[in-house]
């Protein structure tokens, strides 16, 4: 019976933030600090896009449908100058 009011009153820890709400939250490229308003789009395939920062190069693999955000390293050809 303790064990019932002990989850009942205790809160539970706060959930991680995922890669997508933290893209969101910067409005950018997180290893820019969100200086790019803008991404460049890559290749596409099925649900998801890559995307890719035109300040660094670092991309990301977006899945709007499912909101969903995975890094997929540096790509130096998408550095504009």
């Amino acid at each position: 019976m303790m064990n019932f009011f002990r989850k009942l009153f205790t809160k539970a820890p706060p959930e991680p933030k995922s890669l997508w709400d933290e893209l969101k939250a910067a409005g950018g490229c997180l290893a820019c600090d969100g200086k790019p308003k803008s991404f460049l789009e890559g290749p596409s395939g099925g649900m998801s896009t890559n995307v890719f920062c035109p300040h660094c190069g670092e991309g990301y693999n977006l899945t709007p449908i499912i909101p969903l955000a995975e890094r997929i390293g540096k790509n130096k050809s998408y550095i504009l100058r």
